[in-house]
């Protein structure tokens, strides 16, 4: 039993840093200045961590096991720990660009839409957030609003593969992240079973 878990741990780790390498190194390929770096690595490891967060309630017995902590505290570390990257990310650009731009939601035409889909993909986010920190007092309902993390997920993946640095359809980590995404979708359905 206790090998199982050690192979599992390892797995578990071990995918982690597979991911965070990956990051590393195609914005190692792309390298530009401090601001830029801050930008591209909140978004990339944001992500990363809320990825994470959502595929380990596929795995909520498993993970105390795996870990050694609570579910619980785990995907509140690794959801915790998404939001604060990818606000990071929001804020560093409009650091760049000198506006507050960047968070505000454009929905029209649906070409521009998809490309800022980050937009609205934080406010869902902070939206799930603030329903699982508020869960007891929602009851029932706060698993259905917190359903909106599956949304923004996927809303922030097409906005780094449309207007992205280091996200594309050619390269390993935009594969890697396409996948993520397909993952996400099984997770959101199977759920639903």
């Amino acid at each position: 039993m206790t090998e199982d878990n050690d192979k599992k741990r390892s797995l578990f780790y071990g995918g982690i840093m597979v991911i965070a390498i990956m990051i590393i190194y195609t914005m190692y390929l792309n390298p530009g200045n401090i601001l830029e770096i801050v930008i591209r690595g909140s978004a990339l490891f944001g992500f990363m961590s809320l990825f994470l967060a959502i595929v380990m309630t596929e795995y909520m017995t498993e993970i105390k096991k795996i870990v050694g902590k609570p579910f619980l505290k785990v995907h509140h570390y690794f959801a915790y720990t998404g939001v604060i990257l990818i606000l990071v990310h929001p804020l560093a650009f409009s650091l760049k660009v000198g506006s507050l731009s960047p968070f505000i939601p454009v929905f029209t035409p649906l070409e521009t839409f998809l490309e800022l889909a980050g937009r609205p993909a934080l406010y869902l986010f902070m939206i799930g957030a603030l329903a699982g920190i508020y869960r007891a007092r929602l009851k029932v309902t706060w698993k259905q609003i917190h359903l909106v993390n599956y949304v923004a997920i996927l809303f922030a993946l097409i906005h780094g593969l449309l207007i992205g640095t280091d996200l594309s359809f050619n390269n390993p980590l935009g594969i890697l992240y396409i996948l993520m995404g397909i993952v996400v979708i099984y997770i959101f359905f199977d759920k639903r079973k």
